[in-house]
């Protein structure tokens, strides 16, 4: 039987960011999955690690969730609206459950006695699943928060990563807002997304001006010469 782990290891953007990519190669090479851009993360999550896509209504506003009793990713039915109209947040969304499946459970080996009715069978499952849903929901704990962190970090590593992201952006103005959403299109990710990544390789600095600049030298006016 698998569960969400009560602890969770800190670990650091770079680590992320090779898992990331040893992600990738994996799905390439023992798989055969094309990767993008965009990176096909649906394949990836059901072809790699055996995880089904179910869609379920889920009556918070929640955009999906990690089902550890059914092993899949369940996207909340009541926000394909959503999704359709924010490109990009289904895809980041998937790359965020996908490494709760990868990193954040733990198979306890726990068996149903043979002696347990059908009846009793889904019962138990169905307590398990509240228990599940209350600890992962209820209550923002610093595990809860290292691990919603790390998911989203993860997802931005797998999407965007260096080895396509940097030849998509040599020669082009990063700064502009039009260039940002294209790229962000050919990534199938969001703006937002984009930008963060953007910063994160050190190609964007946002100025105390809150305009995008290609460094924090040039927002202070420090432009080398030559």
């Amino acid at each position: 039987m698998r569960r969400i782990k009560s602890d969770v290891p800190f670990l650091t953007d770079q680590e992320l960011e090779v898992r990331a990519d040893k992600l990738l190669d994996r799905a390439a090479r023992e798989h055969g999955i094309a990767i993008g851009p965009p990176v096909p993360v649906e394949p990836i999550a059901e072809v790699v690690f055996d995880l089904r896509l179910d869609w379920v209504p889920l009556e918070d506003d929640t955009l999906a969730r990690l089902n550890c009793e059914d092993w899949s990713i369940q996207p909340n039915e009541r926000q394909r609206e959503s999704f359709a109209r924010y490109p990009g947040q289904y895809e980041f969304t998937l790359g965020h459950e996908l490494f709760h499946a990868i990193e954040h459970v733990e198979d306890v080996g726990e068996q149903l006695s043979l002696d347990l009715t059908l009846e009793d069978r889904v019962a138990y499952r169905r307590q398990r699943q509240r228990q599940q849903e209350r600890q992962w929901h209820i209550g923002a704990t610093v595990q809860d928060r290292r691990r919603d962190i790390q998911a989203d970090r993860f997802a931005g590593f797998l999407l965007m990563p260096k080895r396509f992201l940097v030849p998509a952006i040599q020669g082009k103005n990063v700064c502009d807002h039009a260039t940002r959403i294209e790229l962000a299109r050919k990534f199938s990710v969001s703006l937002s997304a984009m930008t963060v990544r953007l910063q994160q390789l050190g190609c964007l600095y946002r100025g105390p001006d809150g305009r995008f600049y290609r460094s924090a030298a040039e927002a202070t006016g420090q432009i080398a010469l030559f």
